[in-house]
């Protein structure tokens, strides 16, 4: 996997950037108004003797604060944010840190926005995962603190330059970046609980994606149904939706068939079951509910235990 090499990468930057903090006076004046200005625009706290600064958007507890006002290292700007249960990902600006990581035999995570993918050098080590985290609103969020590095790691998001920011309106930027893809987990999960709920079933709330996918059990016109989104083994990266239904004993309707067609989905046969699925993370609402009433009639009602 190519994120270790990233991973000590993006670990040798404060390095780089105690080199040159030495030959750098810290601009002491331009920081502090900078935080100022970001503290009332976020509502935030204010600590001149850090200096440093913590605010809460959109539920999330974000700190920033300025490394290098000592000879211990180099100039930065750092800020972090609590991120339970997130996927490892890292993402650094292009430049000459990517260009050299590109020479050693790095590899991007393509994610399917060419702007995103033209500023940031991706790494992840669950790629499917990470490319469902880094939704529209999070991708934005991004690109406008595309100054900065990004990493997900041990419980945190986390945002760094090797300078210190003078720009109160891209430390702004930068905090809310951070909060945005410290709770793009929640986000992604919550859009299945809400998804779960108009189909009909229950899903705890104030929880994140769980890394081994999700599933919820359905009653329709007296049939059990499962919808699942989740990994096939063996293809760890690929994620599928499912439908599944008991075994009906008899092949689809004929009828059906080109409904299925138009759902772009295959259908079959699994264990005691059947199913109809097609690849992906987030499905469209519609689709979903369409393959929820098809795998409906063609495993037809009276089937009393729930699909296992």
């Amino acid at each position: 996997m190519e994120l270790p090499i990233f991973a000590v990468l993006f670990c040798a930057i404060p390095a780089v950037g105690y080199a040159l903090g030495r030959l750098v006076r810290p601009p002491r004046r331009e920081s502090t108004v900078a935080f100022k200005q970001a503290a009332r625009v976020l509502t935030g706290r204010f600590q001149a003797s850090i200096p440093s600064l913590t605010a809460t958007i959109d539920g999330i507890q974000v700190a920033a604060i300025l490394h290098g006002n000592d000879e211990q290292r180099g100039l930065e700007t750092s800020i972090r944010a609590p991120a339970h249960a997130s996927p490892r990902l890292l993402l650094l600006p292009r430049g000459v840190a990517t260009t050299y990581g590109s020479l050693a035999g790095g590899q991007d995570v393509p994610i399917g926005d060419a702007e995103l993918e033209s500023h940031f050098m991706i790494k992840a080590l669950d790629k499917a995962h990470v490319r469902a985290l880094l939704t529209a609103r999070v991708r934005q969020a991004l690109l406008a603190a595309a100054r900065y590095s990004f990493e997900l790691r041990d419980g945190h998001a986390h945002a760094s330059r090797l300078a210190w920011e003078t720009d109160g309106e891209a430390l702004v930027a930068a905090m809310r970046a951070t909060a945005a893809l410290a709770r793009a987990g929640e986000d992604l999960y919550e859009s299945w609980r809400v998804l779960a709920a108009e189909l009909g079933a229950t899903l705890p709330s104030g929880q994140v994606w769980p890394a081994a996918g999700l599933g919820f059990d359905l009653m329709v016109t007296g049939t059990p149904l499962r919808v699942e989104c989740a990994r096939r083994p063996p293809e760890r990266e690929h994620w599928q939706v499912s439908v599944l239904a008991p075994a009906t004993g008899r092949d689809m309707p004929v009828a059906l068939h080109a409904e299925l067609l138009d759902l772009r989905a295959e259908a079959g046969l699994e264990g005691a079951g059947v199913f109809i699925r097609w690849p992906g993370f987030e499905p469209d609402r519609a689709k979903l509910a369409r393959a929820v009433a098809l795998m409906a009639e063609w495993a037809g009602a009276g089937h009393a235990a729930a699909y296992r």
